[in-house]
């Protein structure tokens, strides 16, 4: 019989800005009612997940993966309903299976710092941090349609990317993917955007030299992890 989790002191939390995320693309915020069954569990559900939320803020750490496994189910019919409606652009990449393990991992994670109260806080966490998910891997997608499109272009090949400067491609994107989360930003900006530094620092409200910097290190970490990586940026 599956139960159903809860988490969270949520006002602290806030999303950064996706630069390279277009707006259109950009979902609705998380509504913390958007399981529909959620009002409608039955009592025994609602009573289980409140139960382990009750132990988690007493300090039992093992309700932290109790809450996260009695969740999966809910989450599914979540993820399902997100890739069709919200991520359209994504849903034939990406199961809701992989789109439920990948959450669960951060929801685990989350829940050691973030005590929610209720089980609508709970779900509430669970959703910002699928959300989340699903932004970065349409990030994703776009760094890498983006990249391709600019190599077609410089290389003058209108039907594709030629090896080996594929197999380079792919292991940059690799090592995109192992940045942190302020590097990627940088990475989107100049090198996919193409955007100069100073429009970089100008979006990111910092100031040049900060960007130009950060640049420098994240070139450098690139360089390191890829062979022939400045042959391409």
């Amino acid at each position: 019989m599956d139960a159903a989790p809860s988490c969270l002191r949520f006002g602290a939390l806030a999303s950064k800005f996706y630069p390279t995320l277009s707006l259109a693309a950009a979902p609705r915020p998380a509504s913390l009612t958007f399981f529909g069954g959620l009002t409608g569990m039955d009592g025994d559900r609602t009573s289980h997940f409140q139960c382990l939320l009750d132990r988690l803020n007493q300090g039992d750490d093992a309700a932290r993966r109790e809450l996260v496994g009695c969740a999966y189910e809910r989450l599914r019919l979540l993820a399902r309903r997100l890739l069709h409606q919200e991520f359209p652009s994504i849903e034939l990449l990406h199961s809701a299976s992989s789109v439920v393990h990948e959450t669960a991992l951060k929801l685990l994670k989350s829940l050691e710092e973030i005590r929610p109260e209720t089980v609508r806080d709970l779900f509430g966490l669970a959703a910002l941090r699928m959300r989340w998910v699903l932004l970065e891997w349409v990030r994703k997608a776009q760094r890498e349609k983006q990249l391709l499109n600019r190599f077609r272009e410089e290389a003058g090949h209108a039907d594709g990317v030629k090896e080996p400067l594929r197999e380079l491609l792919e292991a940059l994107l690799r090592a995109v993917e192992n940045l942190s989360e302020e590097e990627r930003v940088l990475f989107d900006l100049i090198g996919v955007q193409g955007l100069t530094q100073a429009e970089a620092a100008k979006i990111l409200g910092l100031h040049p030299r900060t960007v130009s910097h950060r640049w420098k290190k994240t070139r450098l970490r690139l360089a390191d992890s890829v062979d022939g990586f400045e042959t391409l940026l």
